[in-house]
Formats: C-alpha cells, structure tokens, sequence
C-alpha cells in the first residue's frame, strides 16, 4: 500500500512501478506482480534488478521461458549481477537446459563465492 501511494502522490515511473510489482510477488500476489511489471516496461525502461524480480515471478507462474528472457536480460544489463545469473541457471535447468545452467551457476559463484550458487556447486563436487 505505501509503494500505490507514493506512485500516486509522485506519478507513474518504470522504476516505481516495477519495485511495486516486486513487493506484490514477495507478498504472493504474482498475477498482480505479473500486471505491474508489464505496466512498468510500458512506461520505460527497467534495470537489471527489475528484469530479475520480473523474471522471479513469471518463474513462480511457471513461465520458465518468458523468464529465461527476463533473466538473460538482467544478466545482460549486468553481467556482474551474481543473482540474475543465479536465477538464470535455475530457469534453464527447469527447461532442461543443463550446460547453459551450469555456465551461469559457474558464472554467479565466481561473481559471489559465498552465495547460494557457490554453495551448489560446493555440494555438487565429491
């Protein structure tokens, strides 16, 4: 409810917009997550957290390809964001793409060696 009224009182950005459809997905409100981070592309362009956040939820619809896009273009808007990569790997193993994950899993542990990707990849290796 604050971030609706701060877009109310400020007027509709992407940025906005986009944060509001990732508090409405970590609420559980993924339909309407959905609906505002296609309103925020509408109105400009989104960063790379927002793809990510935007590729979260369509992953938790199980819209594993739409998100693959989202996530690939988080990775490309930055390619050191550890998390976009992470959720990356995650979709293409879903979709059965498994060296394309293991690339981006390989890529999120380097860029976070104590994150959830390293931790994987420590467990996976005997």
């Amino acid at each position: 409810e604050q971030l609706r009224e701060a877009e109310r009182l400020a007027g509709p950005d992407a940025s906005s917009v986009a944060q509001l459809g990732a508090a409405l997905a970590q609420s559980g409100q993924v339909p309407e997550a959905l609906r505002e981070f296609e309103r925020a592309a509408q109105l400009g362009d989104l960063l790379s957290r927002d793809h990510n956040n935007w590729g979260t939820a369509l992953a938790q619809s199980g819209r594993l390809e739409e998100a693959i896009v989202a996530f690939a273009e988080a990775v490309r808007l930055d390619d050191t964001s550890a998390s976009a990569h992470y959720h990356l790997a995650l979709a293409l193993e879903g979709v059965g793409q498994r060296e394309r994950a293991r690339e981006h899993l390989t890529r999120s542990a380097a860029l976070d060696p104590a994150g959830r990707a390293a931790q994987q990849l420590r467990a996976a290796t005997p």
